[in-house]
């Protein structure tokens, strides 16, 4: 089964743009979600200048503002 990763930010971000290509580089086993915390005021709440963070669907949270590697094999269940 295809693992989804949820992937908060906002356009024209530079951290986002590259924790978004190093997950591409990592591509394999999750289908990402992205969603821009602009567009949402409940995620812009939530999120701020926060961004980006990387969480499952449910919520739970695996890293932020820089990929994580090591915490997401973790939280996939791969090491």
């Amino acid at each position: 089964m295809t693992q989804q990763l949820h992937l908060y930010g906002r356009r024209d971000c530079h951290l986002c743009a590259e924790m978004k290509n190093a997950l591409l580089m990592n591509a394999g086993g999750f289908v990402l979600l992205e969603f821009d915390v602009d567009e949402d005021p409940d995620l812009s709440r939530i999120y701020g200048a926060r961004v980006p963070v990387l969480t499952f669907p449910d919520g739970t949270e695996i890293c932020q503002y820089f990929l994580d590697e090591d915490a997401l094999f973790r939280a996939m269940g791969l090491v």
